[in-house]
């Protein structure tokens, strides 16, 4: 049974790199809603299905930039956080050195046709 037409479009968003370490989903919340998947194992898996890649993009500088300021700016209002909340809650979140800590993997967009 096909679920897409002939000819048909089929676009998703990938969050591309290794599959998450123990030690990263210990660190991340709601880890479990992250599945990292290597771009080749992705291809290779769209290949199988007898989709073709019709086109790419990769956005990880610009999805990089995003979450450096983001940490910055929740690193800049610590104090008011733990007065909210009455704990350092950046020290939990956010990795002494921001995202570059985590071991950032890239990610990409794309487009694929049956």
């Amino acid at each position: 049974m096909r679920s897409l037409a002939t000819a048909g479009r089929f676009a998703f968003t990938l969050e591309e790199g290794l599959p998450l370490t123990d030690a990263e989903r210990g660190r991340m919340p709601d880890a479990d809603t992250v599945w990292l998947t290597p771009l080749a194992e992705m291809r290779a898996l769209l290949d199988q299905a007898g989709l073709v890649v019709t086109w790419q993009d990769d956005r990880s500088a610009a999805h990089r930039a995003m979450a450096e300021r983001l940490a910055a700016a929740f690193s800049a209002d610590a104090n008011a956080i733990a007065g909210q909340i009455g704990r350092r809650a950046p020290d939990d979140l956010v990795p002494p050195t921001g995202c570059g800590a985590s071991g950032w993997r890239p990610g990409a967009s794309a487009s694929w046709r049956s």
